[in-house]
């Protein structure tokens, strides 16, 4: 369940306007036990495409399973935004090094619609 911050911990509608965000990035609220089951299907569902995102799909993944993170971890290191923790990704995923800009994100928004099965054919490897 998500519970949104009280009204005190919002932006002023004026500074929404001008581009401030309405949520401050630490407080964003989520569903964790949502966010690590999307987690994991966006892993499982890059490693099947393959290709360098696949890979860093994979390395990600053996590190949740050796328990060098949680997702809450990662989450965490994302909406605080510890660059340094994302460094290191950058570097044990050369081959997709933009990979760890986007994988922490993707979960914490709650989808519209399901997860497709697979990417597109056009999708890039």
């Amino acid at each position: 369940m998500v519970t949104l911050p009280a009204d005190s911990k919002l932006a002023p509608t004026e500074a929404v306007f001008q581009g401030l965000s309405l949520i401050a990035r630490e407080e964003f609220p989520y569903d964790e036990a949502q966010a690590e089951i999307l987690l994991g299907k966006l892993i499982d569902l890059l490693i099947r495409r393959g290709g360098p995102l696949g890979d860093g799909a994979q390395t990600v993944k053996k590190a949740l399973e050796t328990d060098e993170f949680s997702a809450a971890d990662l989450f965490s290191h994302f909406l605080n935004d510890d660059t340094s923790f994302f460094a290191s990704w950058v570097e044990r995923t050369p081959d997709s090094p933009k990979f760890c800009l986007f994988w922490p994100l993707l979960p914490l928004a709650r989808p519209s619609k399901p997860l497709p099965k697979s990417f597109p054919k056009s999708f890039p490897r």
